[in-house]
């Protein structure tokens, strides 16, 4: 008798799951047919986006900073290294962006950076502020099963005036592609 009853459970559970499949296939196949996969698959995404990318961030940039020519700031700076790494084969897209917070005090048309050898005026990357937070964007890139190194230099040009820089905050982040920037 035990055995009749748990083979009939089986069978209603069995039943159950063959049910519940067959409607996520309708449903899925209603979506499809009414243009709206991608947004589900987006939500979907977004639902389990687990991210596997990570950065760290080797040799802070000094702040204490005079004004130098490119050349000398390539040959004196000590770059700030920045490691991209996914431990696992899924792709993943990712934003490298720096991050200057609103209380720096020094004016941003003065800054160089270096993102390995390409040497750029801060301004001329492309940016947006947020908050009073200004976000420039380093790089944009996909990674799985891999690591990505960037060595960052930011200094101030020869424009600036001879006196320091007051006050600079920054920070480097990654963002994924369900972050809006």
């Amino acid at each position: 008798m035990k055995a009749v009853k748990d083979i009939n459970k089986m069978i209603l559970i069995k039943g159950i799951e063959i049910m519940l499949t067959i409607g996520f296939m309708f449903l899925a196949t209603n979506l499809y047919n009414n243009g709206k996969t991608q947004e589900v698959l987006h939500s979907i995404m977004a639902f389990q986006n687990v991210r596997h990318t990570t950065l760290n961030v080797q040799n802070q940039i000094d702040y204490m900073m005079f004004p130098m020519t490119n050349e000398k700031a390539m040959e004196k700076l000590v770059p700030c290294t920045l490691l991209v790494h996914n431990d696992t084969y899924q792709k993943e897209n990712y934003t490298l962006v720096l991050k200057v917070n609103k209380t720096s005090m020094t004016d941003l048309s003065s800054l160089n950076i270096s993102v390995d050898n390409s040497i750029y005026s801060l301004n001329d990357l492309e940016n947006e502020t947020i908050n009073g937070e200004t976000i420039f964007i380093l790089d944009r890139n996909t990674i799985a099963g891999e690591s990505k190194e960037y060595d960052v230099r930011v200094w101030l040009n020869t424009s600036a005036s001879n006196i320091q820089t007051n006050n600079l905050t920054l920070h480097f982040e990654l963002l994924n592609e369900t972050t809006n920037l």
